[in-house]
């Protein structure tokens, strides 16, 4: 039997639903406009609010984790490959929370992702937004959106030995970006998306998952 989809090492996907925020949460939300990126993770020497407004903001932080762990089972959004590889997932706005924060709990735009497709080295606060409008699903991107884009339309992916090598369409700009930014062509990456389709569709013996389960263990960062 393979995996359950919530046990696969690697799994790139098109959310293609939305979480919704319940009638208190969502009045909440349209109680802080305008919105600052401070809203998101500072208390209330810093942002001005009432008091309560962090245990309140911390709630719907948890709620939207919760919500996301949910839809995507919980892989990196980026990366692909799940939280027992790369540690916990965090919170992540598509387009960056400093740049828009008026889109700063907007469904479409928040997804989990990893510590290193998340940070300094990688995604960090880059503008992803080539097109920008007040309205979200106005706004158009430089890297293939979650939400939006089909990641097969953009990556080819080739199978040499035991690694999935994956490359951009040949006129995929969306998919040379999201690569180059998230180095999807590293040789770690190709490693555990190998390990992957192993897991799923390949009988392995003793000795083979003794091999993975070493492969696993190593360091991913």
């Amino acid at each position: 039997m393979p995996p359950n989809i919530s046990d696969r090492i690697h799994l790139f996907q098109i959310i293609g639903e939305t979480f919704s925020y319940t009638v208190a949460k969502q009045g909440f939300i349209t109680s802080l406009n305008p919105l600052t990126s401070a809203d998101w993770d500072k208390g209330l020497e810093d942002t001005g609010r009432a008091r309560g407004f962090v245990t309140k903001r911390n709630d719907l932080k948890a709620y939207i984790k919760q919500q996301l762990e949910l839809i995507q089972h919980p892989h990196c959004i980026y990366c692909g490959l799940h939280k027992n590889i790369v540690g916990t997932l965090q919170r992540e706005h598509i387009a960056p929370k400093d740049l828009y924060p008026e889109f700063l709990f907007e469904p479409e735009n928040l997804a989990l992702a990893c510590a290193s497709c998340n940070g300094f080295q990688k995604k960090n606060n880059t503008n992803t937004v080539s097109t920008s409008n007040v309205i979200y699903s106005r706004c158009r991107f430089t890297i293939i959106h979650p939400y939006r884009d089909d990641y097969r339309n953009h990556y080819d992916m080739d199978i040499t030995g035991n690694e999935i090598i994956i490359k951009a369409k040949k006129y995929s700009r969306k998919g040379k970006a999201t690569i180059k930014m998230f180095g999807l062509d590293e040789p770690h990456q190709a490693q555990m998306r190998g390990a992957s389709l192993m897991q799923r569709y390949v009988p392995v013996d003793v000795d083979l998952q003794k091999l993975l389960d070493a492969a696993l263990k190593k360091d991913y960062y």
